[in-house]
């Protein structure tokens, strides 16, 4: 389905702030420094809706550039699409980082889940979404073997 004339395909970005400091990377894996609020953009920062990670896509913004258009259908449709890239390849992501137990890349990514709570406005029922999500998907690691803590499976 076409939702924007002219427009074939789209790009919808997630990126997720992680510290370079060793010390600051462990203080956000044990939760001692919480992850600030990230903007959404449109190529240009728009405003905060109240993720830990950031959003870019090619929404839809009024002329004053500070929100993204509510009443859009491609931003409708931009917006259902973020629960599902936060899940599958967020999650992908996290697991894959280098040089981090899979516990702890358990833990990080848990960090970044938007809360009901804190999301806003338009963008409010995609942290519900991704709670949906995540219920029914694979995201606990589990030690295959007690002797071999690197063989994890994620179930």
């Amino acid at each position: 389905q076409q939702y924007k004339e002219g427009v074939e395909s789209t790009e919808l970005a997630l990126g997720f702030p992680l510290p370079v400091e060793k010390s600051a990377f462990k203080a956000l894996i044990a939760g001692d420094r919480p992850i600030p609020q990230q903007k959404v953009f449109a190529f240009l920062p728009l405003q905060s809706y109240g993720f830990r990670f950031v959003v870019q896509a090619d929404f839809d913004v009024p002329s004053s550039r500070e929100a993204v258009d509510e009443s859009s259908p491609w931003n409708q449709w931009l917006r259902h699409e973020i629960p599902k890239l936060f899940v599958h390849e967020g999650l992908d992501a996290f697991k894959n980082l280098p040089n981090i137990s899979s516990l702890d890349a358990l833990c990080l990514f848990l960090g970044f889940i938007p809360l009901g709570t804190e999301v806003r406005d338009f963008f409010h029922p995609v942290a519900e979404r991704i709670t949906a999500l995540l219920k029914g998907f694979p995201c606990m690691p589990v030690i295959m073997s007690p002797s071999d803590l690197d063989d994890v499976q994620w179930d």
